[in-house]
């Protein structure tokens, strides 16, 4: 089995992803920032969580409205929410506070349109927006 681009730079990424883990783990530690080595921590398996939900995701039948489906696109929020909002949490004790407000805002942004995407939309039938992700003229022509 030859491997593809694609996964090579996959397993690149997770190794460098690891690799940038373990030191800042180690750093936060000799350092006494006892508070880092969960928050790396969860950075650090939190994009694998996400990658496993999205692919799940993407695998299910574009038109179903299962139960699952909605439990991994809740899945799929709260992750990224949590790491955007870890993230402005760590950084904005080290810039400036116009800078960490604009990060929390780049936060709350993200998380909202995600809500927005995967749970308002979906259920605006009468309103301009789309009701399908894929319409069925493109599921029936594909």
């Amino acid at each position: 089995m030859q491997a593809t681009n694609h996964e090579i730079l996959i397993f690149l990424s997770a190794i460098c992803l690891s690799f940038y883990s373990l030191f800042t783990i180690y750093q936060a530690y000799t350092h006494g920032d006892f508070s880092m080595v969960p928050f790396t921590v969860f950075v650090y398996i939190g994009p694998f969580c996400l990658i496993y939900c999205i692919k799940q995701l993407q695998d299910s039948p574009p038109m179903d409205t299962s139960l699952r489906k909605r439990f991994l696109k809740s899945v799929i929020w709260f992750l990224i929410s949590v790491i955007s909002f870890g993230f402005a949490y760590r950084f904005s004790t080290f810039v400036h506070p116009v800078a960490a407000v604009f990060v929390f805002a780049l936060a709350v942004f993200v998380s909202s349109f995600l809500f927005f995407f995967y749970f308002v939309r979906p259920n605006c039938k009468n309103g301009t927006l789309p009701t399908e992700l894929y319409p069925p003229s493109q599921v029936e022509n594909s």
